[in-house]
């Protein structure tokens, strides 16, 4: 779950980097930013602590605070 929190945004801006159509590419930030909510909203219900990169990176309380934060604010300015 922690590192489709990573991936996916990497990927989406990987897409929209590779992408060569104008009409297009505006589009996919707010969907990737759409995906990444929804990833931080699935990992945030989980009942256990989420970890990636084997435990190297930990969503701990402090970070079920600062990663909604920072999603919401992403989707957000994503359409600007």
């Amino acid at each position: 779950m922690a590192n489709a929190l990573i991936l996916a945004p990497l990927l989406c801006a990987a897409v929209v980097l590779l992408l060569p159509s104008p009409r297009v590419r505006p589009w996919l930030v707010p969907i990737g930013a759409a995906i990444h909510a929804a990833l931080v909203s699935l990992s945030l219900r989980a009942a256990t602590g989420v970890s990636a990169l084997d435990g190297w990176l930990v969503l701990d309380k402090l970070g079920r605070v600062a990663l909604p934060l920072v999603s919401t604010l992403f989707f957000v300015c994503s359409f600007y």
